[in-house]
């Protein structure tokens, strides 16, 4: 009767060790169902600062007849603006090799005002009830021939290309990429705003906000 009872468990222990078995290889995901996602990045020597009369700065620009932004994709009123970064260290020694910046920028980027559908621009965010509808902001290279597109929080502008080896992103938004080269003391960066009309403008108040970060190249 032992020798049953023995025998009846053993049989039992491995009809339950062949189903964990099994259970665990059901369990096992599709490979073509999961992947790998690989994240590069890169910490240089150099350090730059934002001079502290520039990290809250406001850009005032002339009024503008709602004539000048009558249709679509209409700008008026370039209006420069200078970011200036200081400290860069631009000479620091390159001791056993280390990651060390050559140019040095900004980019620009909003999670809650760039307009997408309209080329990146800044939405117009003034609250009151005289609010210009249809009229927002745009930023551009010093050359003023280069818009600037702002990153809003959509993955395709900090995705990197599809092969996991790849370390450089698709898009490059780093504006006014200044080479360092031994620089000592401020650094200058130069921008243009406009109004950029979206459709008709309609008199009123325009506001926006974008944020910005330093850099490396």
């Amino acid at each position: 009767m032992e020798q049953f009872i023995m025998k009846k468990t053993l049989l039992g222990s491995l009809i339950l060790l062949a189903f964990a078995g099994n259970v665990q290889a059901q369990a096992q995901p599709n490979p073509e169902t999961k992947g790998t996602v690989t994240f590069f990045g890169k910490v240089v020597e150099n350090t730059c600062k934002v001079k502290t009369d520039n990290r809250n700065m406001s850009v005032v620009l002339n009024d503008v007849g709602k004539a000048h932004l009558s249709q679509k994709g209409n700008t008026a009123m370039p209006t420069p603006f200078t970011i200036t970064l200081e400290s860069c260290n631009a000479s620091v020694a390159n001791a056993g090799n280390k990651p060390k910046a050559t140019k040095v920028g900004v980019y620009f980027y909003s999670w809650e005002n760039a307009d997408k559908e309209n080329n990146y621009t800044l939405k117009n965010t003034h609250t009151s009830a005289d609010k210009a509808n249809n009229v927002n902001i745009q930023i551009f290279q010093e050359n003023g021939t280069d818009a600037i597109a702002v990153v809003d929080k959509t993955v395709d502008d900090f995705t990197h290309k599809n092969s996991s080896s790849d370390t450089k992103p698709t898009k490059n938004h780093i504006s006014s990429a200044t080479t360092l080269n031994g620089k000592t003391g401020d650094i200058a960066l130069h921008y243009i705003a406009q109004y950029y009309a979206t459709n008709a403008a309609e008199s009123g108040k325009v506001k926006s906000t974008v944020d910005f970060q330093i850099a490396y190249e």
